[in-house]
């Protein structure tokens, strides 16, 4: 709970306190039910917020909904021991006092649109200590040829591939933002890739688990409109 709320407060975020509750007649007992009826996992209750606030609470979760959510995560994985990554195929930065959207996105060649839709923020306040999903700078060398399919966008395919709409306009010598269905894109690829036979019992999202990125990832360096996975099925994934 106190490394929560060592995050929480990094992020910006007000910490009135944080404890472990019990029965007072018997402290072997959580007082919340949620936690008697887990069995031997650790639960934890986080208040984000008051619905009738009359303060910054209810704006501050709608805007910045995304860095809370990576606080929890990132206090959990160092409570276990595990390294803490950002989202896959996303390097991260931490904001310095001075720092600017606009400065921070053209550090990594991004527009500042970008920049707030990958972090899912709605306003340009950022506060030091926030710590800010970024495009990474350097790419393998390696490509892979996408198929649009119906409802894609050049910043969905982008942002699925961890990559700027300008990288992946230039890789294509696109001069504008329309693209048709069935239309082949080259996109420029993050990580080294393997492949990977399926076995009975995969599914994208255990192999998404195992290999650290998430099942829009898999689906889009793989060419797949859907989630059906069957045995001996050949796929891209990272090289770990």
């Amino acid at each position: 709970s106190k490394k929560i709320a060592n995050e929480f407060e990094s992020n910006g975020r007000m910490v009135r306190k944080y404890y472990q509750r019990r029965y007072p007649s018997d402290y072997d007992k959580d007082y919340y039910f949620i936690h008697r009826n887990t069995g031997n996992t650790e639960a934890v209750i986080i208040e984000y917020g008051f619905a009738d606030s009359k303060g910054n609470d209810v704006l501050l979760i709608r805007d910045r909904w995304y860095d809370l959510a990576e606080a929890v995560v990132k206090a959990i994985c160092e409570f276990l021991g595990y390294k803490y990554v950002g989202v896959s195929g996303f390097d991260t930065y931490t904001v310095i006092k001075g720092d600017t959207l606009y400065k921070i996105a053209a550090k990594y060649g991004m527009t500042v649109n970008e920049l707030k839709g990958i972090n899912g923020l709605t306003t340009d306040a950022i506060f030091p200590g926030n710590v800010l999903l970024v495009f990474p700078q350097t790419t393998t060398g390696t490509t892979i040829t996408y198929i649009v399919k119906r409802g894609d966008t050049l910043y969905q395919i982008a942002r699925n591939f961890g990559i700027s709409v300008d990288a992946l306009k230039n890789a294509n010598g696109l001069t504008s933002n329309l693209i048709n269905v069935g239309e082949e894109l080259v996109v420029p690829v993050l990580t080294k890739l393997n492949t990977y036979t399926v076995t009975e019992g995969d599914t994208l999202y255990r192999l998404a688990l195992k290999y650290g990125v998430t099942v829009n990832y898999l689906k889009s360096i793989n060419n797949l409109s859907n989630d059906y996975l069957f045995t001996g099925m050949k796929l891209l994934v990272p090289n770990i």
